[in-house]
């Protein structure tokens, strides 16, 4: 390396600079596989990857090249394991002196054991309308008019009607005949 006019930072020469190429070219997925084992998002072990290879470029003058892929594996793991303890200490820790807020926010568990119900209700009925009444049906659910519908599948209003009703109906007959349906 050399000392930049000035006296900033230094920066490889070219040997340095292939050298460190051949490596990253021939053990990069190493070197990520190790740092996504100590990371805790894909995000981070690049992060760590890429500020390894930033101190790897450093001190590239002073590694043995026998060596070096272990010490950058080690340094890998060190960024990861750094990384992963900045965003521990970011996350909001909760004082034991606070009221736990959370378990008033849940839902009881009579609602949620009624949701769930009714998905599984929602589902069979889904799985026995033919492919269009369910496509239909869907669309309608999701605010659209019949005439959105229609324009939107290239289907006749009388078609469109005939598609969502039945499968409205056999939804609706569902909930009824389960007394699960409430009227809005």
């Amino acid at each position: 390396m050399r000392a930049m006019p000035g006296g900033g930072p230094k920066r490889p020469d070219a040997l340095a600079r292939a050298r460190a190429a051949a490596l990253v070219h021939q053990h990069h997925r190493t070197l990520l596989r190790v740092a996504q084992h100590w990371s805790a998002t894909p995000d981070d072990a690049q992060d760590a990857v890429q500020r390894a290879l930033e101190i790897y470029m450093r001190r590239i003058d002073s590694l043995e090249p026998a060596t070096e892929l272990a010490w950058l594996r080690v340094v890998v793991k060190n960024e990861a394991l750094a990384i992963r303890a900045r965003s521990a200490d970011q996350l909001a820790v909760e004082s034991p002196d606070e009221p736990d807020d959370t378990l008033a926010e849940q839902r009881p568990i009579d609602d949620l054991l009624a949701g769930r119900e009714r998905v599984r209700r929602s589902k069979e009925t889904l799985a026995r309308l033919k492919p269009d009444e369910a496509k239909a049906l869907v669309m309608k659910a999701e605010g659209m008019s019949y005439a959105e519908i229609g324009q939107a599948l290239g289907w006749t209003y009388t078609n469109l009607w005939c598609s969502v009703r039945p499968g409205s109906a056999s939804h609706t007959g569902t909930f009824s005949s389960h007394g699960a349906i409430a009227s809005s």
